[in-house]
Protein backbone atom coordinates (compact mmCIF):
# COMPACT_ATOMS: atom_id res chain seq x y z
CA UNK A 1 0.00 0.00 0.00
CA UNK A 2 1.49 3.53 -0.77
CA UNK A 3 1.00 5.63 1.77
CA UNK A 4 1.06 8.72 -0.16
CA UNK A 5 -2.42 7.50 -1.73
CA UNK A 6 -4.46 7.95 1.81
CA UNK A 7 -5.77 11.32 3.04
CA UNK A 8 -3.37 13.52 4.43
CA UNK A 9 -5.74 13.36 7.78
CA UNK A 10 -4.95 9.03 7.61
CA UNK A 11 -1.87 9.72 6.84
CA UNK A 12 -1.07 11.98 10.26
CA UNK A 13 -3.49 9.74 11.88
CA UNK A 14 -1.79 6.29 11.21
CA UNK A 15 1.75 8.14 11.67
CA UNK A 16 2.97 7.02 8.45
CA UNK A 17 4.47 10.99 8.49
CA UNK A 18 5.49 13.31 10.23
CA UNK A 19 4.98 16.60 8.21
CA UNK A 20 1.98 17.75 11.26
CA UNK A 21 4.96 17.88 13.90
CA UNK A 22 7.71 20.22 14.50
CA UNK A 23 11.05 19.30 16.90
CA UNK A 24 10.63 21.03 20.53
CA UNK A 25 13.36 23.11 21.21
CA UNK A 26 16.22 23.20 24.02
CA UNK A 27 15.61 18.99 24.56
CA UNK A 28 19.62 17.77 24.85
CA UNK A 29 18.72 14.38 25.22
CA UNK A 30 16.69 13.10 22.40
CA UNK A 31 14.85 14.88 19.33
CA UNK A 32 10.90 15.00 20.35
CA UNK A 33 8.59 16.27 17.80
CA UNK A 34 5.00 17.95 18.48
CA UNK A 35 2.31 19.71 16.21
CA UNK A 36 3.12 23.46 16.96
CA UNK A 37 -0.09 24.41 18.60
CA UNK A 38 0.36 21.84 21.25
CA UNK A 39 4.27 22.67 21.59
CA UNK A 40 3.28 26.27 22.41
CA UNK A 41 0.10 24.92 24.89
CA UNK A 42 2.84 22.72 26.55
CA UNK A 43 5.43 25.70 26.55
CA UNK A 44 3.20 27.84 28.24
CA UNK A 45 2.08 24.82 30.82
CA UNK A 46 5.91 24.37 31.41
CA UNK A 47 6.55 27.63 32.53
CA UNK A 48 3.89 27.86 34.77
CA UNK A 49 5.23 24.25 36.54
CA UNK A 50 9.00 25.94 36.85
CA UNK A 51 7.56 29.10 39.02
CA UNK A 52 5.53 26.58 40.91
CA UNK A 53 8.91 24.57 41.72
CA UNK A 54 8.27 21.49 39.38
CA UNK A 55 10.75 20.79 36.36
CA UNK A 56 7.98 19.40 33.71
CA UNK A 57 9.86 17.32 30.88
CA UNK A 58 9.03 15.07 27.66
CA UNK A 59 10.16 11.73 27.65
CA UNK A 60 8.21 10.81 24.18
CA UNK A 61 6.22 12.99 21.87
CA UNK A 62 5.64 11.89 18.49
CA UNK A 63 6.28 8.25 17.44
CA UNK A 64 6.01 6.84 13.81
CA UNK A 65 3.90 4.09 12.80
CA UNK A 66 7.73 2.41 11.91
CA UNK A 67 8.52 2.91 15.33
CA UNK A 68 5.45 1.59 16.90
CA UNK A 69 5.52 -1.41 14.58
CA UNK A 70 9.03 -2.73 15.82
CA UNK A 71 7.60 -2.23 19.19
CA UNK A 72 4.90 -4.56 18.13
CA UNK A 73 6.75 -7.02 16.96
CA UNK A 74 9.19 -7.18 19.53
CA UNK A 75 6.49 -7.70 22.13
CA UNK A 76 4.42 -10.18 20.36
CA UNK A 77 7.15 -12.31 19.24
CA UNK A 78 7.91 -12.88 22.78
CA UNK A 79 4.06 -13.44 23.26
CA UNK A 80 1.92 -16.47 23.43
CA UNK A 81 0.71 -15.08 20.06
CA UNK A 82 -2.87 -15.72 20.60
CA UNK A 83 -5.80 -13.93 21.44
CA UNK A 84 -4.45 -13.83 25.40
CA UNK A 85 -1.18 -12.98 24.55
CA UNK A 86 -2.75 -9.55 21.92
CA UNK A 87 -4.64 -8.86 24.85
CA UNK A 88 -1.85 -8.50 27.15
CA UNK A 89 0.33 -6.74 24.69
CA UNK A 90 -2.63 -4.23 23.88
CA UNK A 91 -2.84 -3.67 27.97
CA UNK A 92 0.39 -2.01 27.73
CA UNK A 93 1.56 -0.74 24.14
CA UNK A 94 -0.81 0.35 21.23
CA UNK A 95 -1.40 -1.61 18.02
CA UNK A 96 0.61 0.06 14.92
CA UNK A 97 -1.24 2.94 13.23
CA UNK A 98 -3.19 3.50 16.29
CA UNK A 99 -1.08 5.31 19.02
CA UNK A 100 -2.20 8.60 20.32
CA UNK A 101 1.39 9.09 19.77
CA UNK A 102 1.19 9.11 15.76
CA UNK A 103 -0.80 12.39 16.46
CA UNK A 104 1.61 14.68 17.31
CA UNK A 105 -1.10 15.58 20.25
CA UNK A 106 0.16 13.06 23.04
CA UNK A 107 2.93 13.18 25.35
CA UNK A 108 4.48 11.22 28.12
CA UNK A 109 5.73 13.75 30.86
CA UNK A 110 7.80 13.71 33.97
CA UNK A 111 9.43 15.94 36.95
CA UNK A 112 13.35 15.84 35.89
CA UNK A 113 15.01 17.13 38.49
CA UNK A 114 12.93 15.32 41.32
CA UNK A 115 14.19 12.05 39.21
CA UNK A 116 17.55 13.12 39.61
CA UNK A 117 20.13 10.10 38.53
CA UNK A 118 17.70 7.70 38.45
CA UNK A 119 15.85 6.59 35.45
CA UNK A 120 12.50 6.80 34.55
CA UNK A 121 10.82 3.39 33.98
CA UNK A 122 6.93 5.24 33.46
CA UNK A 123 5.48 3.18 36.12
CA UNK A 124 2.59 3.82 38.58
CA UNK A 125 4.90 3.80 41.66
CA UNK A 126 7.05 7.02 40.02
CA UNK A 127 3.77 9.16 39.88
CA UNK A 128 2.09 8.06 43.71
CA UNK A 129 2.70 9.32 46.79
CA UNK A 130 6.37 9.16 47.57
CA UNK A 131 7.46 8.88 43.49
CA UNK A 132 9.58 11.42 42.72
CA UNK A 133 6.86 12.39 40.03
CA UNK A 134 4.07 12.75 42.12
CA UNK A 135 4.23 16.53 43.67
CA UNK A 136 4.71 17.32 39.27
CA UNK A 137 1.48 15.14 38.93
CA UNK A 138 -0.64 16.40 41.59
CA UNK A 139 -0.06 20.48 40.62
CA UNK A 140 -0.83 18.83 36.72
CA UNK A 141 -4.08 17.38 38.36
CA UNK A 142 -4.69 21.22 39.33
CA UNK A 143 -3.55 23.10 36.41
CA UNK A 144 -2.96 20.90 33.05
CA UNK A 145 -7.08 21.46 31.81
CA UNK A 146 -5.93 25.36 31.79
CA UNK A 147 -3.99 24.09 28.91
CA UNK A 148 -6.17 22.25 26.86
CA UNK A 149 -4.39 18.75 28.77
CA UNK A 150 -6.05 15.55 30.76
CA UNK A 151 -5.33 11.72 31.02
CA UNK A 152 -7.00 10.08 28.16
CA UNK A 153 -5.67 6.41 30.16
CA UNK A 154 -7.27 5.96 34.18
CA UNK A 155 -7.24 2.52 33.86
CA UNK A 156 -11.24 2.42 34.29
CA UNK A 157 -13.35 0.35 32.21
CA UNK A 158 -11.03 -0.32 29.20
CA UNK A 159 -8.34 -2.39 27.74
CA UNK A 160 -5.41 0.45 28.66
CA UNK A 161 -3.52 -0.07 31.83
CA UNK A 162 -3.34 3.56 33.46
CA UNK A 163 -0.98 5.59 32.59
CA UNK A 164 -0.26 8.90 34.84
CA UNK A 165 2.39 10.07 32.42
CA UNK A 166 0.54 10.17 29.58
CA UNK A 167 -1.20 13.72 28.74
CA UNK A 168 -3.43 14.70 25.79
CA UNK A 169 -4.25 18.14 24.01
CA UNK A 170 -7.88 17.98 23.53
CA UNK A 171 -8.71 20.50 21.17
CA UNK A 172 -6.59 18.80 18.40
CA UNK A 173 -6.69 15.46 19.73
CA UNK A 174 -10.41 14.97 20.22
CA UNK A 175 -10.46 15.51 16.37
CA UNK A 176 -8.37 12.68 15.06
CA UNK A 177 -9.94 10.38 17.81
CA UNK A 178 -13.16 10.96 16.43
CA UNK A 179 -11.67 9.64 12.75
CA UNK A 180 -11.57 5.94 14.48
CA UNK A 181 -15.84 6.36 13.96
CA UNK A 182 -15.70 5.90 10.45
CA UNK A 183 -15.58 2.34 9.45
CA UNK A 184 -13.56 3.83 6.56
CA UNK A 185 -10.98 4.45 8.80
CA UNK A 186 -10.79 1.14 9.82
CA UNK A 187 -11.00 -0.16 6.46
CA UNK A 188 -7.46 1.79 5.21
CA UNK A 189 -5.66 1.11 8.73
CA UNK A 190 -6.57 -3.03 7.83
CA UNK A 191 -5.05 -2.26 4.26
CA UNK A 192 -2.17 -0.67 5.66
CA UNK A 193 -1.43 -3.58 8.52
CA UNK A 194 -1.94 -6.11 5.66
CA UNK A 195 0.78 -4.15 3.42
CA UNK A 196 2.94 -4.08 6.00
CA UNK A 197 2.70 -7.76 6.85
CA UNK A 198 2.34 -7.36 10.71
CA UNK A 199 2.56 -10.11 13.13
CA UNK A 200 -0.71 -11.37 14.29
CA UNK A 201 -2.41 -9.87 11.73
CA UNK A 202 -4.73 -12.76 10.70
CA UNK A 203 -5.64 -12.95 14.37
CA UNK A 204 -6.62 -9.09 14.40
CA UNK A 205 -8.25 -9.05 11.09
CA UNK A 206 -11.27 -11.37 13.05
CA UNK A 207 -12.64 -8.42 14.50
CA UNK A 208 -10.59 -4.95 14.02
CA UNK A 209 -13.88 -2.91 14.61
CA UNK A 210 -14.06 -4.84 18.04
CA UNK A 211 -10.11 -3.82 19.18
CA UNK A 212 -11.14 -0.42 18.31
CA UNK A 213 -14.18 0.38 20.32
CA UNK A 214 -12.20 -1.24 22.96
CA UNK A 215 -8.51 -0.04 23.20
CA UNK A 216 -9.16 3.12 20.56
CA UNK A 217 -12.23 4.38 21.14
CA UNK A 218 -13.12 3.85 24.97
CA UNK A 219 -10.81 6.66 26.72
CA UNK A 220 -11.42 8.59 29.74
CA UNK A 221 -13.95 11.40 29.00
CA UNK A 222 -12.97 14.99 29.01
CA UNK A 223 -13.50 16.89 31.59
CA UNK A 224 -15.74 19.98 31.26
CA UNK A 225 -13.04 22.10 32.62
CA UNK A 226 -10.45 21.55 29.95
CA UNK A 227 -9.85 24.16 27.75
CA UNK A 228 -10.87 23.94 23.90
Amino acid sequence: MNNNQLPNTLQQLFGVTNQHVTELPGNTSSSLYLQSEVMQAFQRMQQAAASAGHDLQIASAFRSFARQEAIWARKFAASSQDEAGIATILHWSALPGTSRHHWGTDMDIYDATALGEQKLHLVREEYTEGGPCWPLWRWLQDHAAEYGFYWPYQGRGNGVAAEPWHLSYVPLAAKYLELWRDPHTISEWALLLQSRKLPGFPLLLQDLEALIRRYTLQVEPIPSEVQR
